[in-house]
């Protein structure tokens, strides 16, 4: 759910980035994806294709059954979450 909680304005929040948001933000994914890929294959030509053939499995896998079985975290309600918040402090 967009625009909701305490910080949904650039004026209401702490700081903010403006414009530069967007495009760092992409800097910033672009190179947890370089980085992740870059290190997670060892030098050894076996390994590398051996974790290329599973992101492939895993994306064939995902595309007909995980991701219509997955349906992520489900939103409580006002009430459950003032009572957890209580709970807490």
């Amino acid at each position: 759910m967009r625009r909701s909680g305490e910080y949904t304005t650039p004026d209401s929040a702490p700081w903010n980035l403006g414009a530069w948001g967007i495009p760092l933000n992409v800097i910033a994914v672009a190179w947890v994806a370089f980085i992740t890929v870059l290190f997670s294959i060892p030098p050894n030509e076996l390994a590398g294709w051996s974790m290329v053939l599973l992101a492939v499995f895993m994306g064939l896998y995902w595309t007909p059954v995980a991701r219509r079985r997955f349906r992520g975290p489900q939103p409580s309600s006002e009430v459950e979450l003032r009572r957890i918040e209580a709970g807490l402090g």
